[in-house]
């Protein structure tokens, strides 16, 4: 859908955590399914989530 960006986090298996949607106009982010996930300890995803991934991973805001 345009104007719409999608993002899901799902397990090894392929089972749906995390559904987000929002306008094109935000900013990518893993922050949310982290928080809401806090077993998560790895995850894969496109350059768009290098910076905040990092930062998730160490534990920064």
């Amino acid at each position: 859908v345009k104007g719409h960006q999608r993002h899901s986090v799902v397990d090894l298996l392929g089972n749906l955590l995390h559904v987000s949607v929002h306008a094109a106009n935000c900013s990518d982010t893993v922050a949310g399914a982290a928080e809401r996930h806090p077993s998560i300890e790895a995850f894969s995803g496109d350059a768009g989530y290098r910076g905040t991934a990092v930062r998730v991973i160490a534990g920064q805001p």
